[in-house]
């Protein structure tokens, strides 16, 4: 079986800049063991699988489309960067011959359209809700005392101030009290983390 992989620099024009991402258009769904391993294999942030929703469309002709992502180690629910960069394929590669092109996913419907050479996606609104902090401070508690990640190395022993959950993409916010003070406060290899990726152009 032969798979195309393409690998996609999105937010840039120029070569080896931007935020790189591997875009699989797929004939047909693999495992999610396979999904797995080919991105363990690409070893990128994310690697974007697109497979055809209407099995007599093909990716030219399609206007909506299934899109996964994996990580190398896990699927996740959203990525902005890989999926832009499958638009691209799908439009410049694969000549797609619609003006919007929408992805179905894990994180809802995602629609990417075409101006000129740039793209332009329609990201879904999920604003978080207020939760009350005592509903979190066994999981908060826990991590502080195993120092496991990743509430550990951004709460430490800091007050929070404020919790706020994401339903839909599953994401627990934790606002730290403005009186701390959060880079200086972090442990070491996480701030080296922080500003190798913020040298890099990749915000956490």
């Amino acid at each position: 079986m032969e798979i195309s992989i393409f690998t996609v620099d999105a937010f840039t024009n120029l070569p080896f800049k931007g935020n790189p991402a591997a875009v699989c258009p797929l004939m047909h769904e693999l495992t999610d063991d396979l999904y797995q391993k080919i991105a363990a294999e690409m070893s990128l942030s994310e690697t974007a699988f697109i497979t055809r929703i209407n099995s007599s469309d093909t990716f030219t002709t399609g206007s909506r489309f299934h899109l996964r992502w994996f990580s190398p180690i896990t699927e996740v629910n959203l990525c902005g960067h890989a999926t832009l960069a499958s638009a691209s394929v799908l439009f410049k590669h694969m000549k797609n011959e619609n003006p919007v092109v929408v992805f179905e996913t894990r994180g809802g419907d995602l629609a990417v359209s075409q101006r000129g050479d740039s793209y332009i996606m329609d990201f879904p609104l999920n604003p978080p809700m207020k939760q009350d902090p005592n509903e979190f401070s066994d999981t908060i508690k826990v991590s502080k005392i195993l120092q496991a990640p990743p509430l550990s190395a951004i709460v430490g022993n800091n007050p929070v101030q404020d919790v706020c959950l994401n339903t839909n993409t599953k994401k627990l916010m934790i606002r730290l009290d403005d009186s701390c003070e959060r880079f200086s406060r972090l442990p070491a290899r996480i701030r080296l983390l922080l500003q190798i990726l913020c040298s890099m152009g990749r915000y956490p």
